[in-house]
């Protein structure tokens, strides 16, 4: 985990008054002014804790305040996205709340994009007439009391929709924007695809900017994380790199053994010793049955490798789920059939276990694999040994069997490098340029507790993949109290490195790649490699392949050097050789 770089604030940042006069409007894939100059939008999110809302009704008017705004005026910022939810406005909280903010960032030149990130009733607002209803009144009385101020860049209109049907929030998206229209015809609104991952679908509105969120590798991204599921993100992915996509189910324990009698009472059943297969590099405690088994209650987990106890999370089956309502935590139910698998209220110890019911032919099972979500697995290695023992109740067994043992898995990986960013991205970029549409990228970011420098290093190539693009964005958030978390600050301290490079993005930086002049000499067995220095680079990496490919996937890292020249001892003994240099900032 990263150790927090701070710099406490120990100057008053002073920045020359520079209010805001010009509205800002879409013109093909850009934001003009009055002037019809283009305006590279780049800022950061003030989330103002918008989340806290149910517990604490004043804790986003004290968030930030001029001298937040002064500091990011100081390292170049142009626009803050400022989160709001719903509740704010049903008091005049709401406008009070955006009115600190629109002064202070009108004196600082810095443009204001209002963000409704929390809706009635959440995603549910699209099955829910009185919720639309609501927030079309929320939004046209924003834009009502606002519409004649520059310094709003403009609305945007819901944080992250997620209906299963995108249509359902395009309809409604249409919606918003004519209520809005009615008071408001001047102010640019923001639309974003929804949590698909869609391309956008496009809008009969020419002051449209559509925009997409990117947290991409996310297993680097929300290293630490733990509201993304029942267990946390785990940290050991860095980036660049080859980082955890998601797992693939390999095989089951074939050597375990089925119990095929009734009992009345408890059993501890012990699986016995069973060895992990090729091909395998994670497994959870499975239990599982097949055939006609009645209700089969599992309770009390434990499980070992190579004679050495191992976590099973959740083994008591007491903990719910919060992603998953009335369901176990770290608990999935599979079935080839109709088996059913239930959270039950029978117990060995405490109040719950997990039940598995079924008369039929088929399979049920209980698994613990989540995606990239791999704290709950144990890693293994071809040959170890494992065991699991678990108590069961099981008196309906007619023909059927029950057994604990585990299933196996292997991981998915992709190499993540600038260019892989440049990839993800590219649906959007392609969109944008077929429809000479403008886009943005609302929020992006990286979380500190991923390994080494992989937080301002893969900001920084985010960053410069979208100037490179000319794509605005906003980073995902300015404050935290604690890490680990996404922001550049911690109460009044400031994380230096990451502040850097968005001192930099937001001056258009786009940090060169790979050195240009390279030149390659012999010296007895050694190659010697000379580059001109890159402003910037703190490191640079040389990459080396028998082959010439603009893919460098296919190279080999061969070493690295701070200096702008590299020797590879023996590299003459290779028959052909070619090299890539890569800058590292």
């Amino acid at each position: 985990m990263n150790i927090l770089r701070t710099l406490c604030l120990l100057v008053t940042f002073s920045t020359s008054i520079a209010q805001i006069t010009d509205f800002l409007r879409v013109e093909g894939r850009n934001a003009v002014n009055e002037q019809n100059e283009i305006v590279p939008l780049r800022g950061i999110n003030f989330d103002a804790e918008f989340w806290a809302w149910d517990w604490d009704t004043t804790r986003h008017n004290n968030y930030a305040d001029a001298s937040d705004i002064r500091f990011m005026d100081s390292l170049g910022a142009n626009v803050i996205r400022l989160c709001l939810n719903y509740q704010y406005f049903e008091s005049a909280d709401g406008f009070n709340f955006i009115d600190n903010y629109l002064s202070w960032c009108d004196t600082s030149g810095i443009y204001v994009l209002l963000d409704m990130h929390v809706v009635p009733l959440g995603n549910d607002i699209f099955f829910n007439s009185i919720a639309q209803r609501q927030l079309i009144d929320t939004w046209q009385a924003i834009a009502g009391e606002y519409r004649d101020r520059e310094v709003v860049l403009g609305y945007d209109l819901m944080n992250e929709p997620g209906p299963a049907d995108s249509s359902l929030w395009y309809d409604f998206a249409n919606r918003l924007i004519d209520s809005i229209r009615v008071v408001d015809s001047t102010h640019i609104i923001m639309i974003e695809n929804t949590l698909g991952g869609e391309v956008f679908e496009i809008i009969d509105e020419p002051n449209i900017i559509y925009s997409y969120h990117d947290y991409s590798p996310f297993v680097v991204t929300h290293a630490a994380a733990d509201w993304a599921g029942d267990s946390p993100v785990p940290t050991d992915y860095g980036y660049p790199g080859e980082v955890l996509s998601g797992t693939n189910w390999v095989t089951y324990s074939e050597d375990q053994f089925y119990w095929n009698t009734n009992s009345p009472n408890w059993r501890n059943w012990d699986s016995g010793n069973l060895i992990v297969p090729p091909g395998v590099e994670f497994a959870y405690v499975k239990p599982n049955v097949h055939g006609n088994v009645g209700t089969v209650y599992y309770d009390d987990f434990a499980a070992a490798k190579n004679g050495v106890s191992e976590v099973v999370y959740n083994a008591d089956v007491e903990t719910a789920s919060w992603v998953r309502p009335g369901q176990p935590a770290n608990w999935s139910f599979y079935t080839s059939g109709s088996h059913t698998g239930t959270w039950a209220s029978v117990a060995h110890d405490g109040s719950r276990s997990l039940s598995i019911s079924g008369t039929s032919d088929g399979w049920g099972v209980w698994g613990q694999d989540g995606w990239i979500l791999i704290e709950p697995l144990i890693r293994v290695t071809p040959g170890d040994t494992l065991r699991a023992t678990a108590w069961i109740l099981a008196n309906n067994i007619n023909g059927g069997g029950v057994s604990v043992g585990f299933d196996y898995l292997s991981g998915n990986y992709e190499l993540y490098n600038r260019q892989h960013l440049r990839d993800d991205i590219a649906r959007y970029v392609n969109w944008s340029a077929e429809n000479n549409k403008a886009i943005w990228c609302g929020e992006f970011g990286c979380m500190s507790a991923a390994p080494g420098n992989s937080q301002e290093t893969l900001v920084r190539d985010k960053v410069a993949v979208m100037n490179e693009q000319e794509i605005g964005w906003a980073m995902w958030s300015y404050r935290a109290y604690q890490p680990p978390s996404f922001s550049p600050r911690y109460g009044d301290s400031v994380d230096v490195p990451l502040t850097n490079v968005l001192t930099q993005g937001y001056a258009g930086e786009l940090w060169p790649e790979s050195v240009v002049d390279l030149t390659i000499a012999h010296e007895g067995a050694d190659v010697v490699l000379r580059w001109s220095p890159l402003d910037g680079a703190v490191s640079y990496t040389v990459f080396a392949s028998l082959e010439s490919t603009t893919d460098l996937q296919q190279y080999t890292i061969v070493g690295t050097t701070a200096d702008s020249t590299f020797v590879q001892a023996g590299g003459i003994a290779a028959p052909r050789q070619f090299y890539v240099v890569v800058a590292d900032y």
